[in-house]
């Protein structure tokens, strides 16, 4: 498995972030620790605040299951 990788990895955390393709198979963990797994874009990428604190629909990591096709070619 690949490793993890933190919103905070991307450019600008408050924004859309696209960590990976639309049909990659991700497990997506959120700022409560709760974990999910899907494909990318079955998840919401988006962020926001709730009363101060990180909502928990934000995804805060995220890591790749499956093997990109570059990769296999």
């Amino acid at each position: 498995m690949t490793q993890w990788i933190n919103r905070n990895d991307a450019a600008m955390p408050f924004q859309e972030w696209r960590a990976f393709e639309s049909g990659a198979i991700v497990q997506v963990r959120n700022s409560y620790g709760d974990s999910r797994i899907g494909l990318t874009r079955d998840f919401w990428w988006g962020y926001e605040r709730e009363c101060g604190e990180i909502g928990e629909g934000v995804i805060v990591s995220a890591r790749r299951l499956d093997t990109p096709r570059s990769v296999l070619t």
